[in-house]
């Protein structure tokens, strides 16, 4: 039997069938998805209640002679393939992703079927745009890897595209009787409104210089904003179409000042790929569009290095979004098992709530979001530190792993050695199903980038402007990825983001609201253009000049990073309302004992001073604090309040004209006139992620506390100065006491 989609229709099933509906394609359920299914001969017509006459059309025709069995082709993920690659058709060239490794002849073209099983991911769709001058797109046949046709070879039957497209008038009329109860003009219903639903609520039909008029206030500020710039707003308030008309006017600008511009656009999925490129391509005017290479960040390791993948193994999944999916979905089987198997070996040397996590209900959300947490930590803290399961050292090498506050809670060593085993059967079940998942994918091309041949290849192939469509979507080891994708490194990151305050890759994957990606509650969505995040200009802030600047930064050096409670602020935009005062210090020393000694000296002489009065010395690491007790104890340097906790924070109401010492994740929330960051860990030039992941976090957050005055204490024997602290020497935000 042939088939007759309309572009609407396939879409509305798409969305709305289970996988199993696809294996027959019954008539009745589709009705209630303003589908409609109309059987004439042996052709089946899908009609969408929008279609017209004119509609474009996707037909498949009859597999069988080729010997593929329905039940081979008729698969949702075959069928999303079909769709995807007939909506890209409709403006050619046709550009599909490089997965499926498209050849072009003439008008034919063909890619692989699915990605689903290596049996479909080697049969070949060989398939024509605009067949016979129509609007249509052609699927001729799908080939199985034995029987694969070159494009210049195939000589296509025209007479079966006209026998399965010859009662299309008939079927349309039957249909629309059945969806309306009687025949209706088709002048009413525009071609493509199921098909651009998405698309016309966005562009509407504008170009770039028709959109210029309708932009309020706040989206003309943006589009004269200089990176790096993040761009926040709820679902509907045009976050894309701002980054979109920001591109195009960036390539503009620079070609009207006779310079060219390597712009990235960056996606988390293949679809919104598809919808980045249409919407250019709509609102483009100037052929802006050559300049702006736009893909998913899971395909920037091909498109960069032309690497491959060797040959029978797979990826779990075709980019980020279902690669997410997938192996969420794997790792989700393989806790249940464990927790069937394993888990009574490690219940009693276990924290009481982890142990209720692991044990509750497999379909309930505390168990999926805990399968959200262990993928998190497969994907952004084992693979990145390289602790290969089974090996000898694994265990304890992961065991004195520093915890970051954004990794899963893990405080017991049996904790850490349930996840390790966990981890151990993932990638084992990886390994035995010849698959690669998107997150391993995304660790290679890191450590491509942090090589030294990467630092010389950037001047070249790397790009002067970044923009990241969703990036709440994007973990932690995808957005240090965006860090050394700019050209030049010893400039801030030149990015514009976007993301959804009230989002988080959580709840967009499991559905359930776990940790927030900020911590602050936007307000409702708009559902125009409206809205456009970032300009948070009625806000009260504390910051003084000088502090801001070094706040700025550190925000500015890594902008796609979150820093916790003040990530959310525009800090460009931010007026600082203290007085001026001296800019933050670097104090240099011999040793860890000379530097505890003397910054809780200069923290006491801060006291004395009128400007001063409220004082904290803030440790980054908090594993100095011992050493910073016992100086404290054994110097004859007046009351110090020593939080060892967040329960001491109580203490500090009774303490007016005192020292305030503790680490800096018991002081989060908290405000002093001054701030002595210290204490910071030891670290080597090229440090691990998560041990710089966590000094940035932890140093934003210490320095942050202060109003007024900040001082910043180091010591030799830590190592070298870490990179953002020497940028700030060179740009003046910290200036160095010798």
């Amino acid at each position: 039997m042939d088939y007759v989609f309309s572009i609407a229709s396939l879409q509305a099933c798409l969305v709305a069938a289970e996988a199993s509906w696809f294996s027959g394609m019954p008539g009745n359920q589709c009705t209630q998805w303003q589908v409609e299914r109309v059987e004439i001969g042996d052709t089946a017509y899908f009609i969408h209640e929008s279609d017209e006459e004119a509609t474009r059309r996707i037909i498949i025709l009859d597999q069988e002679p080729h010997g593929i069995t329905n039940s081979r082709w008729m698969k949702k993920s075959i069928l999303e393939r079909i769709h995807r690659a007939a909506i890209v058709a409709a403006t050619p060239p046709i550009s599909l992703p490089r997965d499926w490794h498209a050849f072009h002849h003439k008008n034919l073209f063909s890619f692989f079927g699915s990605r689903r099983t290596k049996t479909d991911r080697m049969s070949r769709w060989t398939a024509e745009n605009r067949p016979n001058g129509s609007a249509d797109v052609l699927f001729w046949r799908l080939s199985p890897p034995n029987h694969i046709i070159a494009l210049q070879d195939f000589r296509p039957n025209y007479s079966r595209y006209d026998e399965a497209v010859l009662f299309w008038d008939e079927a349309l009329h039957e249909a629309r009787t059945k969806i309306t109860g009687t025949p209706r003009a088709t002048s009413l219903v525009s071609p493509n409104v199921a098909l651009s639903a998405t698309f016309d609520a966005t562009s509407r039909g504008r170009t770039y210089t028709d959109w210029l008029p309708h932009l309020n206030d706040d989206q003309r500020r943006f589009l004269e904003r200089t990176p790096p710039v993040k761009l926040r707003g709820p679902a509907g308030t045009g976050k894309t179409l701002c980054l979109l008309l920001k591109a195009i006017r960036e390539v503009t600008n620079a070609r009207a000042q006779g310079k060219v511009l390597r712009v990235l656009f960056l996606t988390h999925s293949w679809a919104m790929e598809m919808q980045i490129d249409r919407l250019l391509r709509a609102m483009d005017e100037e052929n802006a569009i050559q300049d702006i290479d736009v893909f998913p960040l899971f395909s920037a390791g091909s498109m960069l290095f032309n690497t491959m993948l060797p040959p029978g193994l797979e990826p779990l999944g075709e980019d980020s979004h279902d690669g997410k999916q997938e192996q969420l979905s794997r790792v989700q089987k393989l806790l249940k098992n464990a927790v069937l198997t394993d888990w009574p070996a490690y219940r009693s040397r276990v924290r009481p709530e982890f142990a209720h996590t692991v044990e509750s209900d497999p379909g309930s959300d505390d168990f999926r979001l805990f399968t959200w947490e262990v993928l998190n930590e497969f994907a952004c803290v084992l693979g990145p530190e390289g602790i290969v399961p089974g090996a000898h050292d694994a265990i304890q090498e992961y065991r004195e792993l520093r915890r970051a506050s954004w990794m899963m809670s893990l405080e017991e060593a049996a904790e850490k050695d349930f996840i390790l085993t966990v981890y151990g059967y993932y990638v084992d079940s990886l390994r035995a199903d010849n698959l690669i998942s998107s997150d391993q994918i995304i660790n290679d091309f890191v450590k491509d980038l942090e090589k030294s041949s990467w630092q010389y290849q950037r001047l070249t192939d790397g790009y002067d402007l970044i923009f990241v469509d969703e990036l709440h979507l994007f973990n932690e080891q995808e957005r240090r990825a965006l860090h050394h994708l700019t050209k030049d490194s010893k400039t801030y990151p030149k990015m514009f983001m976007a993301l959804d305050p009230r989002q988080s890759a959580e709840v967009v994957y499991t559905g359930v609201a776990g940790r927030s990606i900020t911590r602050e509650d936007s307000g409702p969505g708009g559902t125009g253009m409206g809205d456009v995040g970032q300009h948070s200009l009625t806000r009260v802030h504390r910051f003084g000049q000088e502090v801001l600047a070094l706040l700025r930064h550190i925000n500015k050096s890594w902008p796609q990073l979150d820093f916790g409670d003040d990530w959310e602020l525009d800090l460009d935009q931010v007026r600082a309302e203290a007085p001026p005062s001296a800019a933050p210090t670097l104090h240099r020393h011999a040793d860890a004992h000379e530097e505890a000694r003397k910054a809780l000296r200069a923290a006491r002489a801060w006291t004395n001073r009128t400007d001063g009065s409220r004082v904290a010395v803030v440790l980054v690491d908090k594993d100095a604090l011992e050493l910073y007790e016992e100086v404290a104890l054994n110097s004859e340097m007046g009351r110090i309040n020593i939080l060892g906790s967040r329960d001491d924070l109580a203490s500090l109401q009774y303490e007016k004209r005192t020292v305030v010492l503790a680490p800096a994740e018991y002081v989060a929330g908290l405000q002093f006139d001054t701030v002595i960051v210290t204490g910071l860990p030891r670290m080597r030039r090229h440090a691990r992620w998560p041990q710089t992941r966590h000094l940035l976090s932890q140093l934003y957050l210490a320095i942050s506390r202060a109003s007024k005055h900040v001082e910043i204490h180091v010591n030799k024997s830590s190592g070298s100065l870490p990179e953002v602290l020497e940028t700030a020497l060179r740009t003046g935000a910290l200036q160095e006491m010798r």
